[in-house]
């Protein structure tokens, strides 16, 4: 099974270790799907955070729009989405997330902060953005003009489909935009 995950936060990580939680921004919005090897969805989830200890910052709102009051009334605990998430993993041979060095070990640190056990960072991954075949294949210039930069997930789904998906910085959105992505790289042999 193939897990495919996406996260929206409060923020952007200083990187540290997982383990120094100060240092990482919290998620705001966890989903993720189960495929099967040939590309067909087994489950699908999608959780707004609970804000237990935390706000989300405006500057993060005008990405994803979840605000701290809506967090409030429609989100989930953390102590009740992550074992669900876990399970999952545990079912995974593979994580997949378009930017997996960012997704995996922010999703990481919310086990260290919630005292929950995970092999997250153990399992076999694959990252829909930094691949040298995905950038030299969607040739999107760098702003310096010298070399490509990695795509965006809307960039990867345009050259793809020639068409924008709709829900960008949503996460259910987003992971069903990467699964859709990652198979299609793969039937056209580009991964």
């Amino acid at each position: 099974m193939l897990l495919f995950l996406d996260t929206e936060t409060t923020g952007l990580p200083k990187y540290s270790a997982t383990t120094d939680t100060e240092k990482w921004p919290r998620v705001v919005q966890l989903a993720w799907s189960l495929y099967d090897i040939d590309g067909n969805r087994q489950s699908r989830n999608s959780f707004i955070i609970y804000p237990t200890d935390f706000t989300i910052p405006m500057a993060s709102v005008k990405k994803h729009g979840i605000t701290t009051e809506r967090a409030k009334a429609e989100g989930t605990s953390l102590h009740k989405v992550l074992p669900q998430f876990n399970a999952d993993v545990e079912k995974s041979t593979m994580v997949i997330a378009h930017n997996t060095e960012f997704d995996l070990p922010i999703v990481h640190t919310e086990f260290v902060r919630c005292r929950l056990k995970t092999n997250l960072l153990e399992k076999e991954n694959f990252c829909t953005m930094k691949p040298r075949e995905i950038v030299s294949w969607c040739k999107i210039p760098k702003a310096s003009g010298y070399g490509y930069k990695w795509p965006t997930l809307s960039e990867l789904y345009l050259q793809l489909f020639e068409e924008e998906f709709t829900g960008c910085h949503d996460a259910g959105a987003d992971v069903e935009a990467c699964a859709r992505c990652y198979f299609e790289l793969r039937k056209r042999g580009i991964i």
